[in-house]
């Protein structure tokens, strides 16, 4: 039996078999095979984690090169955090902050060699630390809710 409680209220003693029923008895989500997304929840913690970093940074190489290509007109901000996502989740916050410099950094060289203009030389640098705080606030809140 357990007493619960809400705010300055006493509900009184529940038994434990009535909040597994209510949700409050759950210990752990467990991810179902019948999704895309329960295979991946199932299968990617399972890998090395080397192999999960080699992968991410091949992910951000190629990225970084399909951004120099398209050039600054084009956005490719949701395909430099997925890399940071796995390796945050699936591996250490220190892993995803180091992939987070390496993204700002790949993202930087992309819009410098891709022949963009800029009315002041200084900008792509000012957008790379924007990019690269907002990369950290990524990782921060991943490993955080990881954690959690």
């Amino acid at each position: 039996m357990k007493n619960l409680a809400c705010g300055q209220t006493k509900v009184g003693n529940v038994p434990e078999e009535n909040l597994v029923q209510m949700g409050g008895g759950i210990k752990e989500w467990q991810p179902t095979t019948d999704s895309f997304f329960g295979l991946i929840m199932e299968y990617l913690p399972k890998l090395p984690k080397s192999l999960m970093i080699s992968v991410a940074s091949v992910m951000v190489l190629l990225v970084g090169i399909l951004s120099h290509i398209a050039g600054p007109q084009l956005s490719f901000t949701i395909f430099y955090m997925i890399p940071i996502a796995l390796v945050t989740w699936f591996t250490e916050r220190w892993l995803g902050f180091i992939f987070s410099i390496l993204s700002a950094l790949t993202w930087l060289i992309a819009n410098l060699t891709s022949g963009a203009t800029y009315l002041q030389s200084d900008i792509p640098y000012w957008n790379g630390v924007a990019r690269l705080g907002s990369l950290f606030i990524l990782t921060f809140i991943l490993s955080t809710l990881k954690n959690t």
